[in-house]
């Protein structure tokens, strides 16, 4: 057993203090899943092993244990499952035995909290590359030999024989480092897969309107920080070795030309750092071009009806500014790399000052110009290199910063603890409830009871505030005053987030399909046997052949369909036996009425004692509810009608 947990606990990815962990022994499941959850040391997340009938488990992980005649590892595949990573086995055959499953909530951390958490995932294999410093000296010790030994020679296959010595050198510190990236590469992608768990976990509890923005800021600077780290540390091995390397031929002479690294050092951070701004409004002039982008993208289809000349105006201001952002970088570049050159050449012409006036005490110096020459070159690309970089690191630290601080302090609701489960929803209760809009009421003294098994209307005009009551209900909206009890005992803010992908299906005029097979859109969505999607499937594409190429592997945005074709098959993917609150936001336009009175059939034959709201301004529709909730001059009311039976 403790085998399999070992295991299971690898392919989770969690911190785990295994060194503690080897000194646990077997011992019944309770007490060994007691001792071993302490040991789980996540920075992220919150991780504990439970044990349960998988046939209970409204919240199915991908990888689980489960015991039959032994204990196994699974692995979901598709709509099937994989025992031990190589047995297929089908899920109703698992269903009512016993797992073992890890459940994960993340952290609360400050933005402070999530920057320290990102530098301790800096993988410490680049320690290695202290190692590859000694190299830097290869070429000045060639040099060296060619201009005291070789050059003397009447044949040249001394010569030869050394370069080959020295290559095979080279090809060692080759390996070394080449062995350092993989290895930098595996662990920055597995930590970085668990920095983008983190934000997915959150990004359904956050407000901000330009998290696309924030996610990509957030990637693009995270590995900037990890990468230039790494080549920062071989840039600053490489300067004191060779300055050491220096130290040894000059003696106290190489102060001087340590002086001068030093203050070409300053020079340079001078250099970099009164540009710093314009780097900073070279990146914002970037993401406001990206945000541009997006928006005349998403609207590419009715771009032709607008007028080309005022819509590509505001474009072409954005454009304007990433021109001259552009320009301002590029004359900034211009006159780094002119700099670096120059300094170059002051290295030079310091090094040979120092030589000139050492000369003097010792003429045989001028044996080792060559290799001097060759450090003092690769000291200087150093400091060079170790300004640049560290000001890249400052940079993508800043912009790190900016974008992770307003995404954290952005997120709401019950996000961060283990709140109550619910394995039904039987009744939604508002009690003196103010829905605001920011610190505006837009509802007042809302009280009402929704009961399972009943369908509700909501109507009302044009921004009375029905959208933001149904979201208020599912905790899309947090803004609210009063209390809003589900099964008249716990506070909607109370609940566990598991507890709407579990019991709620909401679907708006918004919602689209993720990025991904049919399959995939279904599953995520609650709906799990292959044979109800493919005769859901079906229903809507009754001409197309349904083969597993387009069930599994086709992306659900390359498949062509019409609007209504669409919208049928988010309601179906909505609609599931397991969810007991349904909310259709305007989701049902795009439907003639006998394709809606076929939904509220399939409602009544799918999720019979759900909890049904529908938002809508069809005044048809409207009349065949049983209950109507008006919205109207902030006040909500219930009016009882006729109660019409779907059969």
């Amino acid at each position: 057993m403790k085998d399999k947990l070992t295991y299971y606990i690898q392919q989770s990815g969690s911190e785990f203090d295994w060194h503690s962990y080897q000194y646990i022994k077997e011992h019944a499941i309770d007490k060994l899943l007691s001792e071993v959850n302490p040991l789980f040391n996540d920075p992220l997340f919150s991780v504990s092993l439970h044990r349960g009938q998988l046939a209970d488990l409204r919240h199915v992980p991908d990888i689980f244990l489960i015991k039959t005649d032994e204990w196994h590892f699974v692995r979901r595949a598709d709509d099937n499952y994989l025992l031990d990573d190589k047995t297929p086995v089908k899920a109703a055959e698992l269903a009512q035995h016993e797992v073992i499953y890890l459940e994960e909530v993340p952290k609360k951390l400050a933005s402070r909290d999530f920057m320290l958490v990102l530098l301790s995932f800096f993988p410490r294999v680049n320690a290695l590359l202290l190692l590859a410093a000694p190299f830097a000296l290869i070429p000045a010790f060639y040099a060296n030999l060619f201009n005291t030994r070789m050059i003397y020679n009447d044949s040249a296959y001394t010569l030869v024989f050394l370069t080959v010595c020295f290559s095979v050198l080279w090809s060692g510190e080759f390996f070394l480092k080449k062995w350092v990236k993989f290895q930098h590469i595996r662990q920055v992608d597995q930590k970085a897969i668990k920095i983008e768990k983190y934000l997915f976990a959150l990004m359904p509890f956050s407000r901000l309107p330009d998290n696309l923005i924030k996610m990509r800021q957030i990637e693009s600077n995270r590995r900037g920080i990890w990468d230039n780290g790494a080549s920062l540390i071989a840039d600053i091995a490489i300067f004191f070795i060779a300055y050491l390397a220096l130290a040894a031929v000059l003696g106290l002479a190489s102060v001087y030309l340590l002086v001068f690294y030093l203050v070409m050092g300053v020079i340079l951070v001078w250099a970099r750092y009164r540009n710093y701004k314009a780097y900073l409004e070279h990146e914002a002039a970037q993401q406001e071009m990206l945000t541009e982008r997006l928006s005349i993208c998403g609207n590419g289809q009715q771009l032709r009806f607008y007028d080309f000349e005022s819509s590509f105006s505001q474009f072409e201001g954005a454009s304007k500014a990433i021109f001259l952002a552009d320009k301002k970088i590029s004359h900034v570049n211009f006159n780094w790399d002119e700099l670096v050159r120059y300094s170059s050449f002051l290295a030079s012409f310091s090094l040979f000052i120092v030589m000139f006036y050492q000369a003097k005490i010792d003429v045989a110096i001028f044996s080792v110009l060559i290799a001097l020459l060759v450090l003092n070159g690769r000291i200087s690309a150093a400091v060079t290199a170790i300004v640049s970089k560290g000001f890249q690191l400052l940079i993508a630290r800043y912009h790190l910063q900016q974008s992770v601080e307003p995404f954290l302090d952005s997120i709401t609701g019950n996000c961060y603890t283990r709140g109550v489960s619910l394995d039904e929803i039987d009744a939604i209760e508002l009690k003196n409830t103010n829905i605001l809009v920011g610190e505006t009421p837009l509802l007042q003294n809302v009280n009402l009871t929704l009961r399972k098994g009943e369908t509700y209307g909501i109507t009302g005009g044009i921004g009375a505030g029905k959208s933001t009551l149904v979201k208020t209900l599912v905790s899309l909206n947090d803004a609210y005053q009063g209390s809003i009890l589900f099964n008249r005992l716990y506070e909607a803010n109370n609940l566990d987030r598991h507890v709407f992908a579990d019991c709620v299906g909401y679907l708006d005029m918004n919602s689209q399909f993720i990025r991904g097979s049919l399959f995939h859109n279904f599953y995520i969505r609650g709906v799990r046997d292959k044979d109800t999607i493919i005769r859901l499937v079906r229903s809507v594409f009754p001409n197309i052949n349904l083969d597993y190429e387009f069930l599994y592997k086709t992306d659900i945005h390359h498949i062509p369909m019409s609007s209504g074709q669409r919208r049928k098959l988010q309601l179906y993917m909505t609609i599931t036996p397991n969810k007991s609150l349904l909310v259709l936001d305007e989701a049902l336009t795009n439907l003639s009425l006998e394709e809606i009175m076929a939904v509220r059939k399939y409602i009544a034959m799918t999720a019979p004692r759900a909890i049904l709201l529908i938002v809508t301004h069809d005044r048809t529709l409207i009349n065949m509810m049983p209950n109507i909730i008006k919205v109207d001059q902030g006040t909500v009311t219930l009016a009882k009608t006729a109660t019409v039976k779907i059969s």
